[in-house]
């Protein structure tokens, strides 16, 4: 999870239940966000602050990852609820391997991928002041 090497395959799910490599979902730089279901006032918030800079920065993908959720009808409740775009949400097929492979330790973790899925940073936080400038690298 250095910066300039690839991103580990590892496989996510979307709404419609299908299967996919993390590394296949985004053909353009990508910034993935990893959640849990435990606090939701928190995953409501950086939702909505990941909601204006996908307006900010159209170049950029901007993907949500359940770190938790091996119940699919529990992750599509809250996204329903929380009125989550289902296009940019993804749960993790099998979490615990997912979140070995990823060094995803404590939630706020935020990776950062160019296109060419190489990674720019594993550790960014999406309130930091330096985190606009990551995404302007990418422009």
């Amino acid at each position: 999870m250095q910066p300039g090497n690839q991103l580990p395959e590892v496989d996510v799910i979307n709404y419609k239940n299908e299967v996919a490599s993390i590394n296949s979902i985004s053909d353009i730089s990508t910034v993935f966000y990893f959640w849990s279901n435990i606090n939701r006032y928190y995953v409501k918030n950086n939702h909505e602050k990941l909601k204006k800079l996908r307006e900010n920065y159209p170049h950029i993908d901007f993907i949500s990852i359940n770190v938790n959720s091996n119940n699919s009808t529990v992750w599509k409740r809250i996204l329903k609820q929380n009125d989550f775009n289902i296009k940019q949400e993804y749960r993790f097929r099998n979490p615990q391997v997912a979140k070995k492979l990823l060094a995803i330790q404590y939630i706020n973790k935020i990776v950062i991928i160019n296109s060419d899925k190489t990674i720019v940073t594993s550790n960014a936080d999406l309130y930091s002041y330096d985190f606009k400038n990551l995404l302007n690298q990418l422009e």
